[in-house]
Order: structure tokens, then C-alpha cells, then sequence
């Protein structure tokens, strides 16, 4: 069975700057093909978690969660690409900044709503279905903060 893969490495850059990413996945800070390969391998770690979450929640189908990659669901994205750099931090054993950090804790919060079948992705029918609040509110608010996350990074104001 395939491993998922709800993000891409674009979508890590547009959270986190690419000088950032390769220090957190080479040994001398350079992309690498071995770098990009524990990027990939970080990334599919993450939509693992991400698709363990939602099968609790007993909502979404593995098809469901393909289906909502492949048009690039933002609350999945943003999940994904949190649960990511949150591991690569960790692999470095280096201190998540506070943005981040924030950005990982409405992550897990949305991760547990998940989990109890409490949310939805996007636009999808189910959540009409379930009588559940649509994702769109929360995307926002992460896309907002992946901006400040990148900003900080970067050392810009």
C-alpha cells in the first residue's frame, strides 16, 4: 500500500523558507537528493498522522482524504505541512519558533476534532451531511499564520 502524501514540498516552502528546510534536512545545510528524500519521507509521515486522525473519526474514507489532496484541500495541506516541520524541527532537535509552535497547536486542537468525527474538510458534502462547521474558517487562519511563520523565518517585520 502506497504511503499518502497530502502536501508537496512547495507547500512546506510557502510555510517555510527553503534556506530553513535545508538546514533542517541536510547535514550541511544544502538540498540534497538525500535531502529532499527525508523532506518527502517527513511529509508522508505527516499525512500518515493526518490520515490516522481522520479514520478515528470515522468520516472520511482513504478515497475521501485522496480525493481532497488531489484539489489541495488547505486545512489538509496546512495539517500536513505543520505535522511536517514540527518533525524535521524535532529531528534537529532545535527549538520550534513561537509561530510555529502556535501554528502546531491549532493543528493538533483540529487534529482531535477530527479524531471525534467534530470537523470537516472544505466544501466537501459531508460536512453538510454531518451538520458539521466547514474547515474554511480555520484555512484562513492558518494560511494567515504560515505567512507570519514565514515572515519571522525570514527576519522580516
Amino acid at each position: 500500500m502506497a504511503q499518502p502524501q497530502f502536501a508537496t514540498y512547495a507547500d512546506l516552502q510557502a510555510s517555510l523558507d527553503a534556506v530553513i528546510i535545508s538546514q533542517l534536512a541536510s547535514d550541511n545545510g544544502q538540498m540534497s537528493p538525500n535531502a529532499l528524500c527525508l523532506v518527502d519521507t517527513m511529509l508522508q509521515r505527516a499525512s500518515s498522522v493526518v490520515q490516522a486522525y481522520t479514520r478515528v473519526g470515522n468520516i472520511y474514507t482513504d478515497a475521501d482524504l485522496d480525493t481532497l489532496a488531489t484539489n489541495g484541500d488547505g486545512l489538509l495541506v496546512m495539517m500536513t505541512v505543520g505535522l511536517a516541520a514540527e518533525m524535521m524541527f524535532q529531528r534537529r532537535a532545535m527549538k520550534i519558533p513561537p509561530a510555529v509552535e502556535a501554528q502546531l497547536t491549532q493543528v493538533k486542537s483540529m487534529l482531535e476534532a477530527l479524531r471525534d468525527g467534530k470537523m470537516i474538510f472544505g466544501n466537501v458534502a459531508k460536512a453538510a451531511d454531518a451538520g458539521l462547521p466547514r474547515s474554511e474558517e480555520h484555512t484562513s487562519e492558518l494560511q494567515s499564520l504560515a505567512y507570519l511563520v514565514c515572515r519571522l523565518l525570514l527576519g522580516k517585520k
